[in-house]
C-alpha cells in the first residue's frame, strides 16, 4: 500500500519526500509512524505549515517596523512587497506607514 492515501503521489513526489531537507524527511517519517492515513490534503497542509515561513510571519509588524536604510527606491520595493502580505490597511494608514519608515530628513520634507 501506498503511503499516501487518496491521489497517489508519483515516484517524484515520493523521492522528493526521501530525498528532501533532513528535517522534512524527518516530519514525514513521524507522519508515517503515526500509523494515521495520510491524505494528500493533510500531507499538502502539514507542509504548508511546518515548512513554509510565511505561515508565522508577522507582514503588518514588520511593515510598521520597515525602516529605510538605503535608497528611497529599495524602501519602496520592500514596503510594497510587506503591504501586499500585510493585509487591509487604508490608503491614509499605508501612506503613513511608509511616511513614517522614511530617513527623518526626507521625512521632514515629506
Amino acid at each position: 500500500m501506498h503511503p499516501v492515501q487518496g491521489p497517489k503521489l508519483d515516484e517524484s513526489h515520493n523521492h522528493a519526500a526521501y530525498y528532501s531537507e533532513d528535517e522534512a524527511r524527518l516530519w514525514y517519517q513521524l507522519l508515517k509512524e503515526e500509523g494515521r492515513a495520510i491524505t494528500w490534503q493533510l500531507l499538502k497542509e502539514g507542509l504548508h505549515v511546518r515548512f513554509d515561513p510565511t505561515e508565522c510571519a508577522d507582514f503588518f509588524g514588520d511593515l510598521t517596523k520597515l525602516r529605510q536604510n538605503t535608497t528611497v527606491r529599495d524602501y519602496q520595493g520592500h514596503f510594497e512587497k510587506l503591504l501586499a502580505r500585510a493585509g487591509r490597511l487604508t490608503p491614509a494608514q499605508q501612506v503613513g506607514c511608509f511616511i513614517s519608515g522614511l530617513k527623518k530628513s526626507i521625512r521632514v520634507e515629506v
